[in-house]
């Protein structure tokens, strides 16, 4: 973490005695800003890095935390599993005191900030889904990803193997990052990092196990979506390997009023892919909220 940046790392018990730690900074009484990082080997630092700075210099309260098992934060009592980790988000609000606050996720944090979203709307102020999880049926090549789900670690049974290598870390992450000047040698130690942390290997394993099914994906959220009330902006990659593009433009048509935009050229991590363009995408987006 840049040490300039007025970031504190912070821990928050939740009712059930599960411990997060949890990035804050921010003016304390500004319009509060929820990031929620994805699965895999993701951390709060890891999907926001290039995010929280601009929101830091333009006013907001940032708020990521490492979910259960990932980044800092120890694993749960209970499993890894979407339901699981939604409580976790709505525990999280309730032990910050938080009534209202824009959610912000990617990938998997996608889905939880949308099932907060459909179970409280009256906390959500705006909704923002970035190549989000729990638009669609199926997982890409589903058949395969079914038979990797029940690997010990998941898909991540390999990790170990690839963080011996800077050359398969890169190689890993041009999957999820379609720019190369994004590959930086510093996010590329991050990830080598992040591949040897054993308890989010393990919490995602669980994830993956719950969610990819033979018969779909558990997490589906596609006829909810009318019900969404609250402004959306939906950021997606038109080369994204994890989400489809046309999930997230059926999702666009099915929200009222949502707002879409596709980044050309751009993977899974938008947010790393193409920074500057979705800062400016975000921030446009929260100046436009109503007070």
């Amino acid at each position: 973490m840049s040490a300039h940046l007025p970031l504190q790392r912070e821990w928050v018990a939740l009712a059930d005695g599960t411990q997060l730690s949890v990035l804050m900074g921010g003016p304390v009484g500004a319009e509060p800003v929820l990031l929620l990082h994805g699965g895999g080997t993701d951390h709060a630092w890891l999907s926001w890095e290039e995010t929280v700075p601009a929101l830091l210099a333009t006013g907001y309260r940032v708020i990521a935390p490492d979910l259960p098992g990932y980044g800092q934060s120890p694993p749960a009592a209970w499993p890894s599993t979407r339901p699981h980790l939604s409580r976790a988000v709505s525990g999280l609000m309730v032990a910050l005191k938080l009534p209202r606050a824009v959610l912000v996720g990617v990938s998997m944090g996608g889905s939880l900030a949308l099932a907060q979203a459909l179970h409280s709307p009256v906390s959500v102020r705006g909704l923002v889904l970035v190549g989000s999880y729990g638009l669609a049926r199926w997982a890409p090549y589903h058949r395969l990803s079914v038979g990797l789900a029940r690997l010990p670690t998941g898909t991540n049974s390999v990790n170990p193997l690839l963080a011996r290598s800077p050359l398969a870390v890169r190689w890993t992450l041009s999957s999820i990052l379609q720019n190369p000047e994004a590959i930086t040698p510093g996010l590329v130690r991050q990830v080598g990092t992040a591949l040897r942390h054993r308890a989010s290997a393990q919490a995602f394993a669980q994830f993956q196990r719950d969610e990819i099914r033979p018969d779909g994906l558990s997490t589906d959220f596609r006829k909810r979506l009318p019900e969404l009330q609250m402004p959306v902006l939906i950021v997606h990659g038109d080369r994204d390997i994890g989400v489809p593009l046309a999930a997230a433009q059926e999702a666009a048509r099915r929200i009222p009023g949502a707002n879409l935009r596709v980044f050309s050229g751009a993977g899974h991590w938008t947010q790393r892919d193409q920074p500057g363009r979705f800062n400016y995408e975000l921030l446009r987006f929260l100046g436009t909220l109503p007070s």
